[in-house]
C-alpha cells in the first residue's frame, strides 16, 4: 500500500487510498456483498473513467461465473455473461478463470478468445478487455474482475494495474468476508436444526445465583420426554415442574454439577412423567462459566434409558454413536500413530478400498499400503504433522489383490486417546483420473474423428521445429482439403459429412508413419506432419500417396460415394521457422491446388500468397459492395410457344469499381464460403419484388428469384419475403421463388415445411436445373411445386435422336401429368425451339429469345407485343 508521505504528494494516490478505506469500511460495518462490489467497482471507474468494470462471482457447484457487480455495463449484456462457462477459449473473463491467470484482450473484434462471444460484446461498443481472477488466502478462486473499454488497446497502463490489483485483493476480502458470513448463518441454522431434531431431550438452565435452575432453552425432544412444552417450561424452574422430592434431587445434582466444575454424569435419574409413569434417565449435565469462574449456565442432557438396565449398556451405546459416525464417512478414514505411521483405527470404506479387513489394517503400517512411494510419503507425512499442517498429495495404494489404484490423501494432525496421531482421509480418484483424461483428450482431440486437434497439432508442430533446428533436419507441413465435400454434407446432411470425416480421418491414420502426425483443423481441413524428410520429394510421395488413397470410395447408405483431396506443402526451414509461417504457406499452396483443377498437390512458393491475397481482397470487396449497395439485377426473359413474356429470371451481376461487371460465378462460391449469401439473397428479393411491381400489372408478368439452401435453411425466410412483398406491393402470384434439388437431401421435413410456409404467400415455387443433382421422382409427388426447369444440359441435345432428347420429352409429359408446369433452359437455337414446342414445353429461355437485359431494358422489351426469332 502506498505510503503516507505518498499519499500526500500525490493527490490521485490520496484519492485511492480514501476510496479504499470506504470500501474496508463497508466490509467491516457488514454492508451487502452485492453493495460492496458495486462500490469497489465505481472506485475504480472514477479513478479510470474510460473503464467499465465487472465483478463476477464464482459459483463452485455449478463451475461458472454469476454476475457480482457491473454498475456502468448494460443491462442485456450483465444478463448475457450471468452463468458464464470456465474455460480456455470463453472470452477474457473465462478463460482467466481456466488459466488462473490474469488475461488481456486488446481487440475483441479479432481475438480468438472471443470467437464465439464477440456478438455480445460488440452491439454494446466494448472493445478490449482485462480481467483477473480473484483468489482467496488459499489460492482457491472466487471470480474475476474485469475492466471493459470501448476502445481497442495495446497494454493496460501502470497505474490501472495497480489499481485493479488493490480492486481485486479488496474484492478477495469482502467475498471471503460473505462467504465466512454465509457459513456463520448455515452453521446458525444448523445448529438450530441439529437441536430441534435431537432424539434426546436437551435443555439449558440459569446457572447465576438470582436466577438459578429456570429454563432457558428446551428442545422438541424434552417436549415429548416430560409431556411438558417449551412454552411451560422456559423461565420455570424443576420446583415448578416436578414433585418436592424429585425437584430437590434435580436441584443438588446442578449444583453440584457447579460445584465440582466438571461434566457430570447421572447414569440413572427417575423421573415422574404425567401419563408415562416413572422413567429412568441418563442425564449430562454440563456447567458453563463466565469469564470470571463464576456459574452461568448448565446445559443438559436426558434421554429415557428405562429400557436400559445398567452403565455398560449405555457405554456400548455411545460407542456404537461413535462408530456410527466414523463409518458413516463415504471415504476411508485411517488413524495414523506418529511417528511410527501404525494404522490405530480404520472405518469400513477403508477396509473396501485397500480389499482388507480391519484387524488386518491394525497389522500395517501406512506405507505399506502405498509402497510406490512409501519413502517419500513418510518423509512428507512426518514433517507435515510435526509442523502442523494438512498434508495433501496423490499417491497409488496397493490393494489386496495386487491392484494399483489412484488415491489422493489428506491427512492432519490430531490427538487420538490422549497421544499425537494423524487423521487420514483416503479416497479413490480413479473417476477423477479418467475424467481428466476425458478432459484432456477433449481439449486436445477431435471429438468426431479422434484425430489430435488444432491445439496439439500446434504443440506438435512447435516441438518438431525445436528439434529440426536442433538435430538440422527438415520436415513437411501438409495442409489438406476436402474436395467435393460440400455436395456429400448437402446431400447427406451433416450425419453423412460427418461419417466422411471420420473414414476420411482413419485412412490418414493408416497410411502415415508412426512418426508422423495428423490432426483435424476443422470443417473438412486436415493437416499432417511428415517428419525427417530426407529431400522435398519424400514430401511430394507422400502427398501423392494420401491424394491417391482419399480418391478410393467410401461406402455408407449402400452408396458408394467418392471424394478426394488439395493438398498444399510447406517445408520447414525453407518456408517458415514458426508454426503460423508454415500453416500459412501450407494453406495458401493448397488453395493453388485446388485452382488447378482438384486431386493435386503443390509445393509453397512465395508467388502464392498474391493469389490468396487476391481471394480476400475480393471477399473484402464484396463485403463493402453489399454495404455500398453495388448490385444490379439482370431479367432474362421466359415466353411461350408464342413468344410472349410470360415471366423473367433476375440474374445478379456486381458492378466491381476495377473489374468492371462481374457475373455470379466469380463471387457467389466467396459469398457462400463467408456466410454472405444470406444478406445477399435478401438484397436480390427485395430489388426483384420492387423491379417487378414496377413492369405493367395488366400482363401479370412474373419475376423469378433463385434461392440458396443457406437461405432456405434461414428461418427469416418467409418473413423476409413476406416484407418484400409488402415494402414492394407485389402481387405474391407474380413471386417464384427457384430452388435446387440439393437442397431437399439435408433435412427434407423442415425443408417441406418451409416451401409449404412459402406457399401459403401465395407465391410460386419452381424446381431449378432438374437432371442435373440426385432426383426423386417421389420429390415430384411431395413438394409442393409450381414449375420444373429443365436444365441446359438436356436441352443441347434435343436436335438429335439421344437418350437425353428422349428424357427430356418424358420429364415434359410427366410434369404435365403431374400439373406442373414447364420451362427449358438454354434454348440457344431454332431446332431447340422447335422441338421443344412440338412437345408442349411451356415456358423457353435462352440466348436465342434474349439475353439477360437490364431493368431498364427489360420493361422496354415488355412494351412489345411477343419476341421474334
Amino acid at each position: 500500500m502506498t505510503s503516507q508521505t505518498q499519499l500526500h504528494a500525490c493527490p490521485w494516490a490520496l484519492r485511492r487510498a480514501e476510496a479504499q478505506t470506504a470500501i474496508l469500511r463497508m466490509i467491516a460495518t457488514g454492508a451487502a456483498l452485492a453493495d460492496t462490489l458495486d462500490a469497489l467497482a465505481r472506485l475504480v471507474e472514477n479513478l479510470c473513467p474510460d473503464v467499465l468494470c465487472s465483478i463476477l462471482l464464482f459459483d463452485a457447484d455449478g463451475g461458472r461465473l454469476r454476475h457480482g457487480a457491473a454498475p456502468s455495463l448494460p443491462a442485456t449484456y450483465r444478463a448475457a455473461v450471468d452463468g458464464a462457462a470456465i474455460g480456455p477459449q470463453v472470452g477474457t473473463c473465462g478463460t482467466a478463470a481456466w488459466r488462473n491467470a490474469a488475461v488481456f484482450t486488446g481487440d475483441i473484434e479479432h481475438d480468438p478468445l472471443w470467437a464465439g462471444y464477440s456478438g455480445l460484446a460488440l452491439p454494446h461498443e466494448l472493445r478490449a478487455c482485462w480481467s483477473t481472477p480473484i483468489h482467496d488466502a488459499s489460492g482457491a478462486l472466487l471470480g474475476t474482475f474485469a475492466c471493459y473499454w470501448r476502445h481497442t488497446l495495446t497494454q493496460p497502463g501502470s497505474e490501472i494495474e495497480v489499481i485493479v490489483d488493490d480492486a481485486t485483493q479488496l474484492a478477495a476480502v469482502a467475498i471471503e468476508r460473505a462467504q465466512a458470513e454465509q457459513r456463520q448463518r448455515r452453521t446458525e441454522r444448523l445448529h438450530r436444526a441439529v437441536i430441534d431434531n435431537l432424539p434426546v431431550a436437551l435443555f439449558v438452565k440459569d446457572g447465576r445465583p438470582e436466577r438459578f435452575g429456570r429454563y432457558l432453552l428446551w428442545n422438541p425432544a424434552a417436549d415429548r420426554l416430560f409431556r411438558q412444552s417449551s412454552a411451560d417450561a422456559i423461565g420455570r424452574t424443576v420446583h415448578d415442574m416436578h414433585p418436592v422430592e424429585q425437584a430437590t434431587f434435580f436441584e443438588s445434582k446442578d449444583r453440584e454439577a457447579f460445584a465440582c466444575g466438571q461434566v457430570r454424569h447421572i447414569p440413572d435419574e427417575p423421573v415422574d412423567v404425567p401419563g408415562l409413569g416413572t422413567r429412568r434417565l441418563c442425564t449430562t449435565k454440563v456447567p458453563v462459566f463466565d469469564e470470571d469462574g463464576r456459574p452461568e449456565l448448565l446445559v443438559c442432557i436426558s434421554q429415557d434409558i428405562t429400557e436400559r438396565l445398567d452403565a455398560e449398556l449405555r457405554l456400548q451405546r455411545s460407542e456404537a454413536q461413535y462408530r456410527a459416525v466414523f463409518e458413516s464417512v463415504p471415504d476411508a478414514l485411517l488413524i495414523i500413530a506418529l511417528p511410527t505411521l501404525h494404522i490405530l483405527d480404520a472405518n469400513s470404506a477403508a477396509s473396501a478400498l485397500f480389499a482388507r479387513t480391519h484387524d488386518e489394517l491394525l497389522e500395517r503400517a501406512l506405507p505399506a499400503l502405498m509402497p510406490a512411494d512409501a519413502h517419500a510419503l513418510s518423509h512428507e507425512l512426518g514433517e507435515s504433522i510435526s509442523a502442523g499442517q494438512v498434508l495433501v498429495r496423490e499417491t497409488a495404494i496397493l490393494r489386496r489383490d495386487l491392484q494399483r489404484t489412484p488415491a489422493e490423501i489428506v491427512a492432519r494432525p490430531i490427538e487420538y486417546h490422549g497421544r499425537a496421531c494423524a487423521l487420514a482421509v483416503v479416497r479413490d480418484i480413479s473417476t477423477r483420473k479418467r475424467n481428466e483424461a476425458r478432459i484432456r483428450r477433449l481439449a486436445y482431440y477431435d471429438v468426431l474423428t479422434g484425430l489430435p486437434n488444432r491445439q496439439l497439432f500446434d504443440e506438435h508442430l512447435q516441438q518438431a521445429i525445436q528439434r529440426a533446428a536442433r538435430e538440422q533436419t527438415q520436415f513437411a507441413v501438409l495442409f489438406i482439403d476436402l474436395d467435393r465435400f460440400k455436395t456429400i454434407n448437402d446431400l447427406f446432411g451433416h450425419a453423412g459429412g460427418d461419417r466422411l470425416l471420420q473414414a476420411v480421418g482413419a485412412r490418414l491414420e493408416a497410411m502415415l508413419r508412426a512418426e508422423d502426425s495428423v490432426a483435424r483443423r476443422g470443417g473438412d481441413e486436415f493437416v499432417v506432419l511428415v517428419d525427417r524428410l530426407r529431400c522435398a520429394e519424400d514430401a511430394a510421395v507422400v502427398a501423392r500417396k494420401l491424394i491417391d488413397g482419399l480418391q478410393e470410395p467410401v461406402a455408407f447408405d449402400d452408396r458408394h460415394w467418392q471424394t478426394g483431396a488439395s493438398i498444399g506443402i510447406s517445408l520447414y526451414p525453407l518456408d517458415g521457422s514458426t508454426p503460423e509461417a508454415l500453416l500459412k504457406a501450407a494453406d495458401t499452396a493448397m488453395y493453388h491446388a485446388k485452382d488447378r483443377g482438384r486431386g493435386q498437390f503443390q509445393f509453397f512458393r512465395s508467388e502464392l500468397d498474391a493469389h490468396v491475397r487476391e481471394r480476400v481482397t475480393l471477399e473484402a470487396d464484396l463485403r463493402r459492395a453489399l454495404d455500398e449497395n453495388s448490385f444490379t439485377l439482370e431479367f432474362q426473359p421466359q415466353v411461350n410457344a408464342a413468344g410472349i413474356i410470360v415471366a423473367a429470371e433476375a440474374l445478379l451481376r456486381w458492378q466491381h469499381p476495377q473489374r468492371g461487371v462481374l457475373p455470379p460465378d466469380c463471387f457467389i462460391p466467396i459469398a457462400e464460403e463467408s456466410g454472405l449469401i444470406v444478406p445477399l439473397g435478401r438484397w436480390v428479393l427485395h430489388s426483384a419484388c420492387r423491379a417487378a411491381a414496377l413492369w405493367p400489372a395488366p400482363q401479370g408478368v412474373r419475376v423469378a428469384v433463385n434461392i440458396s439452401v443457406e437461405q432456405l435453411r434461414d428461418p427469416r425466410l418467409v418473413t423476409d419475403v413476406a416484407s418484400a412483398l409488402a415494402a414492394s406491393g407485389l402481387d405474391p402470384h407474380r413471386l417464384e421463388l427457384e430452388i435446387t434439388e440439393s437442397v431437399l437431401i439435408d433435412e427434407p421435413e423442415a425443408m417441406l415445411a418451409s416451401l409449404e410456409a412459402l406457399r401459403a404467400l401465395g407465391i410460386r415455387v419452381a424446381l431449378d436445373d432438374f437432371g442435373t443433382g440426385y432426383s426423386s421422382l417421389s420429390y415430384l409427388r411431395r413438394l409442393p411445386l409450381d414449375t420444373l426447369k429443365l436444365d441446359g444440359s438436356f436441352i443441347a441435345d434435343l436436335e438429335r435422336d439421344t437418350p437425353d432428347a428422349t428424357i427430356t420429352y418424358s420429364v415434359i409429359e410427366l410434369a404435365h401429368r403431374l400439373g406442373l408446369e414447364v420451362i427449358a433452359e438454354r434454348v440457344e437455337t431454332p431446332g431447340q425451339r422447335a422441338r421443344l414446342c412440338e412437345h408442349q414445353c411451356d415456358l423457353l429461355q435462352g440466348y436465342l429469345l434474349s439475353r439477360p437485359l437490364s431493368t431498364q431494358a427489360f420493361s422496354a422489351r415488355l412494351a412489345e407485343s411477343r419476341i421474334s426469332v
